[in-house]
């Protein structure tokens, strides 16, 4: 009797043992789940804490977290709803710091298998499955962090670098507060990214990796930041990704345009003031009922006195009509308004000089005469509507046209004659605007023909490091005008003057990049004509195939196919630091032809039509230049790696003989025979920043006359001194500008063939009218005002026309004033 109530109490037991475990594993968290609550002050955010959700770790016994009483029953714990194990990570910034909020992506191949925060103890939890994974650390502040793990059932400890750091905060110069800002942050040395991760992972990261590997940093309310887990001797940009200008640093160096600071680690509280920038604000109304004019493009030519150069600034009108312009500059001495882009040389609305800008920045009610609207219906040649199809005329665009084919195009001036209306797969058209628009204007469009040029590669070779052109003896395309953009959004059009390669016989030319199949598609061009084929390196300096292709039909859909997989030598390779570390975007040249740029890994393919012996070229930004004179590249495609040393960065100053800085300068670094380009910092001072080792010359160029300096590595600063220059300003009669709207150009041309190249300033047209070049070389020149119509006056039949040269002496320090006027009776 006594075994059999023994038997019964332990039946008991364990059916109590068995409930009560029951209803603790049902109250553990879901697979994947993390429990969040409040972080610490310096991590970021996170929600509430759910009562019901509780860390797979939190029935662990006292100091497991320290792994010293962890038990095996305690690592590997049972999710009995799954039916699967869990994998705990904790994430620690060494020595032993829990990183709270971190997000972790963990993938295998191109698959997405989770993606967690950190919970207050810095611990995140997933489901298990014995395989190797990748993991991506997503941390505010920090570069990514990629790690391969195994997903075994337990806990595993992702320790992180403390690395460097820097810190600061952002002070606005006002009273204003700025809030949390975004800033940018761009490494000189080549950090993980979001480039080389799947598509899957690149999406769920919240918070997007910038290039040089940077989550985007927000700062708090008061506008600090920090940056930490920095590699050793990092440098690196720090942009604003607002509206707001740098006015002042404690530590770095401003970057141009106040957009940013260059700044290199460890730094701790660095103070960077900031200002909002002057804004030119106003309302468009029409001036017969003034109504507001919503949703009009609106572009202003502002003109800077320091820099002489015109800044162009734009914005689309609100529902009732008021539009901001930024002011890149306090020194800001007059402003153009326009209809449209700024590109285009539309009548502008409004003009003021320096005395008639408003100092608060209002403008007010800008009234806008003679404006129209202009309904227009787009057919095909069967007189079907066609949907999509877009006017443009003077930088203004209409919306695509509905399913009927109606659209209209609004806030047009009455100045303005004629419209392009573009469709896709139609041949683009042009349409008279007549004086009076009295019913909705018919648009017919005619079928385009269509060209596929498909590349055949080398096994592995990259597309997109080639280009495909198609060039003739006349325009090629079917465009109303040669050189607009009027094919798919990645093939773009030129005339040929712009580029010396396809200078020797054709007239246009059009340019496409392959897709991914290594397609590149060409539509509209013009039926009956030869049309030559050149298939080339990104840069165009490199052709690996040259042909001609028979004539196309109008509405011809034709396909060839190139071969270039025996036609190219492969050129690879690997550019790292003087440490090892892999430089991402340095430059490759040979024989002083760009071949392309290095990967986030440091790794380039290049691609040679021929074997080639010649100096061969790497720069980056952060490094010394590397030259390798007589370079013979390898035809068998075996990689090659290339050390840069440290660089030697070089701060040149250009003055005249008072000491006057000279702004309009340009500065080269010339080396081999090979010249590089400097960085302006503001003002007369540059930076050479990716020098060579050896003695280098500084060219710099001033007012078409070229000065060189040597200058030897070991010296960071360079003055370069330029005899003392006078200044020219011309004065154009409002008779020469009146009726006007293209560009008017001073020139300068010196009367002595040896004193030096001709130079010239060019400025829209506006009443009173005065062309300043502000550093002229002492001599003797003939001035000439020359002026371009505009695409408007072209049309109209108006030509390029020039005044009578005048002869003027420049004298050293001394300003030569100048009445010009285009000649009486002028087209």
């Amino acid at each position: 009797m006594k075994q059999r109530a023994a038997v019964v109490w332990f039946l008991l037991a364990v059916l109590a043992g068995g409930v009560f475990l029951l209803a603790k594993r049902t109250a553990r968290p879901g697979v994947g789940r993390i429990a969040t609550t409040a972080p610490a002050a310096d991590d970021r955010p996170q929600s509430a804490p759910d009562p019901e959700r509780r860390s797979a770790t939190a029935d662990a016994p006292s100091g497991a977290d320290d792994g010293a009483t962890e038990s095996p029953a305690t690592r590997r714990q049972v999710d009995r709803l799954a039916g699967r194990t869990l994998v705990a990570f904790r994430v620690l910034v060494a020595p032993a710091r829990p990183l709270v909020g971190a997000q972790l992506v963990v993938f295998r191949g191109d698959q997405l298998l989770a993606d967690v925060r950190t919970d207050d103890r810095g611990i995140a939890e997933l489901t298990a499955d014995d395989r190797p994974a990748t993991v991506v650390l997503a941390i505010p502040g920090r570069p990514l962090e990629q790690r391969d793990v195994a997903l075994t059932p337990g806990r595993q400890d992702l320790v992180l670098d403390a690395g460097a750091r820097v810190t600061g905060r952002f002070v606005p110069t006002s009273e204003t507060t700025p809030g949390p800002l975004r800033i940018g942050v761009d490494s000189d040395r080549a950090l993980p990214s979001t480039d080389a991760l799947p598509d899957a992972v690149s999406r769920v990261l919240e918070a997007r990796a910038l290039r040089g590997g940077y989550s985007i940093v927000t700062t708090d309310a008061d506008g600090r930041f920090e940056l930490n887990g920095l590699p050793p001797r990092w440098s690196g940009i720090l942009r604003l990704q607002h509206r707001w200008r740098v006015v002042s640093t404690s530590a770095g160096d401003l970057l141009p345009r106040a957009r940013g600071i260059r700044i290199a680690a460890p730094v701790d509280d660095v103070v960077v003031r900031i200002a909002l920038p002057a804004t030119l604000r106003g309302r468009l109304v029409a001036c017969d009922d003034r109504a507001p004019l919503g949703d009009a493009r609106v572009a202003a030519t502002l003109r800077i006195a320091e820099t002489a150069t015109p800044v162009l600034a734009s914005d689309t009108t609100d529902a009732d009509g008021r539009f901001v312009l930024d002011a890149p500059d306090e020194s800001l001495v007059g402003l153009e308004l326009r209809l449209g882009d700024s590109y285009v040389a539309s009548p502008p609305i409004l003009t003021l000089q320096q005395g008639e800008l408003p100092a608060d920045g209002d403008l007010g009610d800008v009234i806008v005469r003679d404006v129209r609207h202009v309904p227009f219906l787009a057919l095909d040649e069967r007189g079907a509507p066609i949907g999509g199809a877009v006017a443009a005329a003077a930088g203004l665009r209409s919306r695509p046209t509905g399913r009927d084919g109606r659209g209209e195009l609004r806030w047009l001036s009455r100045a303005v004659d004629r419209m392009d209306v573009t469709a896709p797969r139609f041949v683009p058209a042009v349409r008279e605007i007549p004086a009076v628009v009295a019913e909705r204007l018919v648009v017919t469009l005619v079928l385009a023909n269509e060209l596929e040029v498909a590349l055949q590669l080398p096994d592995g070779a990259d597309p997109g490091q080639f280009k495909v052109a198609l060039y003739g003896e006349q325009a090629i395309t079917a465009a109303p005008v040669a050189d607009r953009i009027t094919q798919q959004r990645h093939v773009s059009a030129w005339t040929v003057p712009q580029l010396a390669l396809y200078a020797a016989a054709p007239d246009t030319y059009l340019c496409a990049q392959p897709d991914s199949d290594g397609r590149a598609v060409f539509r509209a061009l013009r039926p009956g004509i030869e049309i030559g084929l050149h298939v080339c390196g990104i840069t165009g300096d490199m052709v690996y195939h040259s042909g001609t292709i028979a004539p196309l039909a109008p509405a011809e859909r034709r396909r060839i196919v190139v071969s270039l997989a025996d036609r190219m030598i492969v050129f690879r390779g690997r550019v790292v630091d003087d440490a090892g570390s892999p430089l991402s975007r340095a430059c490759v040249q040979l024989g002083g032809q760009l071949l392309g740029w290095t990967t986030d890994d440091g790794s380039f393919c290049c691609y040679l039509a021929t074997p080639e012996t010649a100096t061969l070229i790497l720069q980056h930004r952060a490094c010394a230049t590397r030259y390798v004179p007589d370079y013979a590249v390898p035809i068998d495609g075996r990689p090659v790696e290339f050390r840069l040393g440290a660089a030697r960065p070089v701060t040149i100053e250009v003055v005249d003989v008072n000491g006057t800085p000279m702004p309009e300068a340009e500065v080269w670094t010339r080396y081999a025979g090979f010249t590089t380009n400097t960085h302006r910092l503001g003002g007369a001072r540059h930076v050479a920043s990716s020098t060579p080792d050896a003695p280098f010359e500084l060219i710099v160029n001033l007012a078409g006359r070229t000065y060189r300096q040597p200058h030897v590595p070991a010296e960071s600063s360079a003055r370069v001194v330029v005899p003392l220059h006078g200044r020219v300003a011309a004065h154009v009669a409002s008779t020469s500008t009146a009726g006007r709207t293209g560009r008017f150009s001073l020139i300068l041309a010196p009367v002595d063939v040896e004193a030096g190249d001709a130079i010239s300033v060019r400025r829209p047209s506006a009443d009173g009218l005065r062309l300043e070049l502000p550093a002229v070389h002492p001599g003797t020149y003939r001035a000439s005002l020359a002026y371009e119509p505009s695409d408007t006056e072209r049309r109209s039949g108006r030509s390029r026309s020039t005044s009578e040269p005048v002869l003027v002496t420049v004298t050293g320090g001394l300003d030569s004033v100048l009445n010009l006027a285009l000649p009486a009776g002028g087209n």
